[in-house]
């Protein structure tokens, strides 16, 4: 999120397609990040609960 509001990034948004494109790609990553992050716990909470049964 930090680099959301940072105002030093890679490609400046006043760049017109490409300062909002390196944006969209890092919150594309940032998302796929998350998603493996939920998932990885979702399997581990499925696991933890059958030890538990």
């Amino acid at each position: 999120m930090i680099y959301f509001f940072s105002p030093i990034d890679a490609l400046p948004d006043f760049i017109l397609g490409a300062g909002l494109l390196d944006d969209a790609f890092v919150l594309n990553a940032c998302l796929k990040l998350i998603k493996s992050d939920v998932d990885d716990f979702r399997s581990w909470q499925v696991s933890h609960t059958k030890l538990e049964d």
